[in-house]
C-alpha cells in the first residue's frame, strides 16, 4: 500500500525575546521579559542543559518570564583602605579597649603596620590591629565584615557555579498556602561542570543541578524575590560541596539562604504556611551583604 500522506509540520518552539542588558553589577546580567507560547521540553538554549518545564509545575503556556545568569565570579582586586576607609585613632581614644580579635590592647605609636589600631570609617568603638583584619581570611574579594557588628564593607561575593535563575510569574492559579495572591516560580539550572579556584577540589568535574522554589506575590514577596536576584547575581544562593540529602560530593547544592520549595506543607516540607519565613530568609540575606537597598531602581 501507498505510504500514508505526510502530517502537518510540527510547530516550532517559540523563543524568548532578544536578551538585553540592565544590570549595572558587574559579571552578570538580566535578560528581558519573554513569553514562552507552549509547554518546553528538552535543552534550554541558555545553558544547553536538560530542562523540562511542566504545565502546572512550573513555567507552562503563556507565561511571562525572566533570567539572571550567572557568569562567573571574577576577583575585583580592591584596596583595604578604599573599602574600609579607616581611621587611626589616637592613644586617648584607645584606653580601656583590646582588638576585637586578638585581644591585645593598642599602641597607637607602634612602628609595625600589623599592629596599627584602626577604625572602620561605619563603625563605633569597634577597634582592631589592621594586621587582625587585613588578610586574606578576613578580607576576601574586596568585601570585609565586620567582626563585632556584621557590617559589609565593600559588596560580599560567593563562588557559585556558573548558572541561570529563571522566574515566572505571578501565576494566579498557584496559590501558596495562607495566601490568596498569585505565585512567583523560580528555576535554578546548573550544568555540570569544572571546579575552579575556591571550590572543593579545583580541576575535578562537579554535577550540576535543577532547584524549584516559589514565593507568594505579595508586597514583601516581590521584595524578596528582587533580594534573592541580587544574591543570586553575587554567587551568594549556591556553592560546590557534598550533599546532606544524597551525600554526594562534588555536586551543586543549598547555600544559606532557605527558599520555599512546596506551595503548602508548611515549615516541615519547606512549604508554607510559615508566618516567620520572610523575617527568618530576610536576616539571612542581611547576613551576606543583601538588603532591602540593593534592589534596583527600576526593578
Amino acid at each position: 500500500p501507498p505510504p500514508p500522506p505526510p502530517g502537518p509540520p510540527a510547530p516550532a518552539a517559540a523563543a524568548a525575546t532578544s536578551d538585553t542588558s540592565k544590570a549595572q553589577m558587574p559579571h552578570y546580567m538580566y535578560t528581558a521579559p519573554g513569553s514562552i507560547q507552549a509547554v518546553m521540553m528538552g535543552m534550554d538554549p541558555c545553558m544547553g542543559y536538560p530542562l523540562e518545564i511542566m504545565a502546572g509545575g512550573g513555567m507552562g503556556m503563556g507565561v511571562n518570564f525572566h533570567e539572571v545568569k550567572y557568569l562567573g565570579g571574577k576577583p575585583r582586586p580592591q584596596a583595604f583602605e578604599d573599602i574600609t576607609k579607616f581611621t587611626c585613632p589616637p592613644q586617648s581614644d584607645l584606653e580601656g579597649h583590646e582588638c576585637g580579635i586578638c585581644l591585645d590592647g593598642f599602641d597607637a605609636a607602634s612602628p609595625d603596620p600589623d599592629k596599627k589600631p584602626i577604625l572602620l570609617s561605619e563603625c563605633r568603638g569597634h577597634y582592631f590591629h589592621r594586621g587582625c583584619l587585613d588578610h586574606s581570611q578576613m578580607f576576601k574579594n574586596g568585601c570585609l565584615v565586620c567582626p563585632s557588628c556584621k557590617k559589609h564593607y565593600g559588596i560580599r561575593t560567593g563562588i557559585q557555579p556558573i548558572g541561570v535563575m529563571r522566574i515566572a510569574g505571578p501565576e494566579p492559579q498557584a496559590k501558596c498556602a495562607g495566601f490568596s495572591c498569585g505565585t512567583y516560580n523560580i528555576i535554578y539550572i546548573f550544568p555540570h561542570g569544572t571546579q575552579w579556584p575556591g571550590m572543593p577540589e579545583p580541576g575535578n568535574r562537579y554535577t550540576g543541578t535543577q532547584r524549584f522554589a516559589c514565593i507568594p506575590a505579595t508586597d514583601e514577596g516581590k521584595k524578596l524575590l528582587e533580594m534573592f536576584k541580587v544574591a543570586f547575581a553575587r554567587g551568594l544562593m549556591f556553592r560546590v560541596d557534598t550533599s546532606i540529602t544524597t551525600g554526594r560530593s562534588n555536586t551543586v547544592v543549598w547555600g544559606s539562604i532557605h527558599h520555599k520549595t512546596n506551595i503548602t506543607g508548611g515549615p516541615a516540607n519547606h512549604g508554607f504556611p510559615d508566618p516567620g519565613y520572610f523575617e527568618r530568609v530576610t536576616r539571612e540575606l542581611q547576613d551576606v551583604g543583601v538588603t532591602e537597598a540593593d534592589i534596583p531602581a527600576d526593578a
